[in-house]
């Protein structure tokens, strides 16, 4: 199986677990969004460990650097989205305090391109060079593969989850 394959195999995968809350019935609730970003975190390591081809020895050093710096990226964006929505509704509001938003997603913001910075400087340095650029390819398109595929699923299974008679 070629690595693209296997790529395609784990993603899509993931893409039937996290639509699947789609497809269950009206009276069930849908997947909490938190355990769809986790399987999400479950793909991108996975496949970080296919792409970047890692050798026995860099696995663990690589992890433990990059769990630890996501993480506090992962928290950052969700507290941007917060901020986002907050300043969003604020705005349609025209309430008062919207400055002081606006200041809050501008510094969120700011501090989460710092975060990225320093988990794509501090993994450098376990990575060849070869390994490291292959990884910032691979994180400035993940989430634009992911959307692509799960609006291909959503357009496959229709308005109501099933999917479409084939013509």
């Amino acid at each position: 199986m070629t690595l693209g394959y296997k790529w395609l195999v784990v993603l899509a995968g993931v893409v039937v677990l996290g639509t699947a809350a789609h497809a269950q019935d009206d009276d069930e609730p849908p997947m909490p969004r938190e355990r769809m970003m986790q399987r999400m975190e479950d793909v991108r390591k996975m496949k970080l460990i296919d792409i970047l081809q890692l050798q026995d020895t860099q696995v663990e050093k690589f992890f433990q650097i990059y769990n630890t710096t996501h993480g506090n990226v992962l928290r950052l964006q969700r507290e941007m989205q917060d901020a986002a929505e907050n300043v969003k509704r604020m705005s349609r509001e025209n309430a008062a305090g919207l400055q002081q938003q606006i200041d809050v997603l501008q510094k969120t913001t700011h501090d989460l391109h710092q975060a990225i910075e320093l988990r794509n400087t501090r993994v450098k340095d376990v990575l060849n060079l070869q390994q490291y650029g292959t990884y910032l390819a691979f994180e400035a398109k993940f989430h634009e593969e992911l959307a692509r595929l799960l609006i291909k699923r959503a357009k496959e299974q229709g308005p109501r989850g099933g999917r479409r008679p084939r013509d």
